[in-house]
């Protein structure tokens, strides 16, 4: 990086760094970037020149043979990496925190991480008394006991009583590594199975441990430094974990952003090697397995739902688009007609700024 760009990127993060990082930085010497002989450096806490890298592994090419666009991209990213560095480190940062800025936000409990799990396990006990009493109630009335009473109904330790028999898949959502191998010992203390944690972002630093107890994840692909649970998170996080042995899904919390999966599977083969099957095992049958329905969808095997998408390219490239869309064998959609290319819808498609809003059929 040239001096000068190390000039303008410095006036950029200033001009739009908040006061809340303002005050940090004028405390702590945070955030100036160094230019040492070749490379641009970060301060020790950042660990390595946030351009080089974006260079070297984003584009995958050599500093010196680098062309505009990829110094531009590279600029880009590293300017995103500092700012989002610098807001995890502000107090704002820590509350949003999930456990305070859901229940702590509200004045309730719990609002810790520890008091997360401590409620975890009271309801488990809880869970684990109710199932007893229905247990010894059945046992009576197939004795034939007419003087049995049943325990009181109640839905919510109904289900938590079929978790600990098994009857029901959990998911969990979680990001960080402690919260992986807690969630573990607990379930292994209550005997039942944790079927996937969900955002993982994490689980790259415990797999092994995870992969051990037969849990997958369903995880992002490349967002990091959002929140305070996203401080540590990568985009090889998916890769390191399936080599590892974890089933991994990609997911992506938006009912937008959901109609690209198949380019965030791509980028699996960018970001740590994957292999185009693997890849696309990620946004398919990965996926059907977390949530108990691979013996119908998630592949093309006889027997199974014919749900299915025709491509004109490879579907993990950017240049793809679908062509023809079948649902149980129906054909939904075909580019080739007239209009959205829709066979069994008339409404308006996405009327709400483009952001997915629901469709109504009415086209209100």
């Amino acid at each position: 990086m040239k001096n000068d760009d190390l000039v303008l990127l410095n006036r950029v993060i200033d001009n739009i760094r908040k006061p809340a990082e303002r005050k940090l930085a004028h405390a702590r010497d945070i955030g100036l970037l160094s230019h040492k002989g070749e490379f641009a450096q970060l301060p020790d806490q950042f660990v390595n020149a946030l351009y080089d890298r974006h260079l070297v592994f984003d584009n995958v090419v050599k500093l010196t043979a680098a062309d505009t666009r990829e110094r531009f991209e590279a600029f880009a990213r590293s300017t995103r990496d500092i700012l989002s560095q610098r807001w995890l480190q502000t107090e704002e940062a820590y509350a949003q925190e999930n456990p305070k800025r859901v229940y702590g936000s509200r004045d309730q409990l719990p609002s810790t991480r520890m008091g997360n799990f401590e409620v975890m396990r009271m309801a488990f006990e809880e869970a684990k008394h109710y199932m007893a009493d229905w247990d010894a109630y059945d046992t009576k009335v197939k004795k034939g006991d007419k003087d049995a009473v049943a325990p009181k109904r109640d839905l919510k330790l109904e289900a938590l009583a079929d978790v600990l028999r098994g009857k029901l898949y959990v998911q969990i959502h979680c990001y960080r590594a402690d919260e992986f191998l807690t969630e573990e010992a607990i379930a292994k203390e209550y005997g039942y199975k944790i079927r996937a944690f969900h955002h993982a972002l994490e689980m790259y630093k415990v797999a092994p441990q995870i992969a051990a107890d037969g849990t997958a994840i369903a995880t992002f692909t490349d967002w990091w430094g959002f929140k305070d649970e996203a401080r540590d998170a990568i985009p090889w996080n998916a890769v390191m974990s399936m080599r590892q042995g974890i089933r991994v899904a990609l997911k992506s919390d938006s009912d937008d952003h959901v109609r690209r999966l198949n380019v965030e599977a791509g980028k699996m083969v960018h970001y740590g090697g994957a292999t185009e099957d693997e890849a696309i095992r990620m946004v398919t049958l990965n996926p059907a397995w977390i949530i108990g329905v691979d013996d119908r969808v998630g592949s093309i095997d006889v027997g199974k739902d014919a749900d299915l998408v025709l491509w004109n390219h490879d579907p993990l490239s950017t240049y793809a688009h679908a062509m023809k869309v079948y649902i149980d064998g129906d054909l939904f959609f075909d580019a080739s007609l007239p209009g959205w290319g829709t066979t069994h819808f008339s409404g308006v498609m996405h009327d709400g700024g483009g952001f997915g809003s629901d469709d109504e059929e009415d086209g209100q």
